[in-house]
């Protein structure tokens, strides 16, 4: 999402698209920033194994 807002705000023609693009990108950052959040809470709590193995969490896997 941030790649796009980033490549419609460069080709864009007119105000309103900038604005678009503007709040495509605040989404995507506050999207982003709440999923770094919950991957933290899942780190904690025992849930995400990502140190070695880099897979997805627990609950995820097909295991």
């Amino acid at each position: 999402m941030i790649n796009l807002a980033d490549s419609g705000d460069i080709a864009r023609e007119d105000v309103g698209c900038g604005i678009l693009y503007g709040v495509i990108r605040d989404s995507a950052f506050k999207i982003k920033k709440i999923a770094e959040q919950e991957k933290e809470n899942h780190i904690k709590k025992g849930w995400w194994k990502y140190a070695r193995e880099k897979s997805r969490p627990h609950f995820l896997s097909n295991n």
